[in-house]
């Protein structure tokens, strides 16, 4: 199914104004009351761990739907296809680093459950 790039443009900012939405609702937050927020503490690790995957994901499609330079030989010069190299290059580094910060974060929900169930024994 084709999507037009203008969609794809407005679910992005969709997806921003949510995460900055989440941000500021963890910078209002301060901090969890521990032990009693612990399930949500935990609950939303997990989402946050999801979120970090999804944006690993679009950051790997957002590589592959930029066309490679060897594609648009007819379309841009020498030093526009080097900026397309670049926007390829630093999409995939940003692909590599969600990742690494994804399966970091993936621990932090599974510590939350276990500090869970020691609360609640």
């Amino acid at each position: 199914m084709a999507v037009a790039a203008h969609d794809v443009d407005h679910s992005a900012q969709l997806a921003c104004n949510a995460a900055i939405d989440l941000a500021d609702q963890l910078d209002a937050l301060v901090r969890y009351n521990l032990p009693t927020d612990i399930t949500t503490a935990a609950s939303t690790a997990q989402h946050i761990a999801d979120l970090l995957k999804v944006a690993c994901q679009i950051a790997f499609a957002y590589h592959h739907a930029i066309p490679a330079p060897q594609d648009t030989l007819k379309i841009y010069d020498v030093n526009e296809r080097s900026d397309l190299r670049a926007i390829r290059r630093h999409s995939l580094f940003a692909f590599r680093a969600g990742y690494d910060a994804h399966r970091s974060f993936t621990d932090v929900p599974n510590i939350a459950h276990r500090l869970q169930a020691k609360s609640n024994p």
